[in-house]
């Protein structure tokens, strides 16, 4: 969008399938006004195919004013696509309850449908930004080196794994983490309580520590 002749030599499409973020971000891009920017509501798993005059897909889009007029159409190819698909990561599925009614199960095809459109052409590039894939991809890593198959059909060794995997996670790890938060704020505590209301004010106003070392923060737990 940002060039430095005053018409882009290419278009920049952002699409979203919810209405409330797209009305906003319509919004927010009237602030940098773009001849070459168009918003679209649409399903991105399904996207439907924009055609366009032959010869507009060239790389050379300095050439493009010098085409001749022609009657024929073919789907427009985008050199570059950023999809951000509907993450079920660990915090997602947390804090955004309603994905489990939702989307259910469908969320992996969901997933897996919107980079396969096909909207990039052979020499073009797609960044599929989701920790979905990661864990995916880290699932598949872990799963080969439990399910061997010297332990097949029954998995019985590597069923023993994931139990115990499971009983360090809920009697160890989380409360071992817990436990370590309690005993950190409790360390602040102290020093904070001990401390005169104008050593407090001094130490607000000159400390160089940020974030979880200053010592009026507390870990939520």
């Amino acid at each position: 969008m940002l060039t430095s002749s005053s018409i882009p030599s290419a278009p920049l499409v952002a699409n979203d399938s919810d209405n409330k973020r797209t009305h906003l971000l319509i919004h927010q891009s009237a602030r940098l006004p773009s001849l070459t920017l168009m918003v679209t509501n649409l399903d991105a798993s399904n996207y439907p195919v924009i055609r366009v005059p032959a010869g507009l897909n060239t790389k050379d889009h300095a050439s493009v004013q010098a085409l001749p007029q022609s009657d024929k159409l073919e789907p427009l190819m985008f050199d570059r696509i950023l999809c951000d698909v509907p993450c079920s990561g660990d915090s997602t599925m947390r804090k955004n309850i309603m994905i489990w009614k939702l989307d259910g199960n469908g969320l992996h095809s969901l997933q897996v449908r919107i980079p396969k459109t096909e909207l990039a052409g052979l020499s073009s590039r797609t960044v599929n930004a989701s920790l979905y894939n990661m864990f995916v991809q880290a699932s598949g890593i872990i799963s080969s080196n439990i399910y061997r198959k010297d332990d097949a059909p029954m998995y019985r060794r590597g069923n023993r794994w994931l139990i115990g995997v499971c009983a360090f996670n809920c009697f160890i790890l989380y409360p071992g983490v817990k436990a370590y938060y309690i005993w950190r704020n409790r360390s602040r505590d102290q020093i904070w309580d001990a401390m005169t209301s104008e050593q407090k004010s001094e130490y607000l106003a000159t400390t160089k520590d940020r974030g979880n070392r200053r010592l009026d923060f507390r870990f939520a737990h």
